[in-house]
């Protein structure tokens, strides 16, 4: 078992599995009595990853978004909330062994100011909505789409600026 000490600096120098961190939204979706679905979630990681990257000058995780239609999107996300389809995400997703891992958002002030910004400015709108936001000319996501990239380019992400609902 690590100490708090020990996982500090674990969060502190190494990428983490986005599920965890989707799991920190999950929470505050529950907590705020927000509405969460895959395709809100998908963003909000991606937004999550932006920030957070852009901030530290570290990723985030080591996964990959993939340009899919409606935007960016971590596979092991999609996996693990498909079954969802277009309705609200109820519950967490745990390990096979049935436990629930999340990020303690208190090893790191970066990673709590990011993802409650992300949290308090996006979560009264929709997923299609944020896919909008994803869609726009010169985008990380629309650069990759045109140009038939599977992948989006972290140089791309980190020449994204600060988006906004219009």
């Amino acid at each position: 078992m690590l100490t708090d000490a020990q996982e500090k600096i674990n969060f502190m120098y190494k990428p983490y599995n986005p599920i965890h961190i989707a799991n920190n939204f999950i929470e505050k979706s529950i907590i705020d009595k927000k509405s969460l679905s895959p395709m809100k979630l998908q963003k909000l990681m991606y937004f999550m990853y932006r920030d957070y990257y852009k901030e530290t000058n570290q990723p985030l995780f080591s996964e990959r978004f993939e340009a899919w239609k409606y935007g960016p999107v971590l596979s092991s996300v999609y996996m693990a909330f498909k079954n969802y389809g277009s309705g609200d995400i109820k519950n967490y997703c745990k390990d096979n062994s049935g436990q629930l891992l999340k990020i303690n958002e208190d090893f790191n002030e970066k990673f709590k100011l990011i993802i409650n910004k992300i949290w308090t400015t996006y979560k009264d709108y929709s997923g299609i909505a944020l896919s909008d936001i994803t869609h726009r000319p010169g985008s990380a996501w629309h650069k990759s789409w045109m140009s038939s990239q599977l992948f989006l380019s972290d140089e791309n992400i980190l020449l994204e600026t600060e988006t906004s609902i219009e």
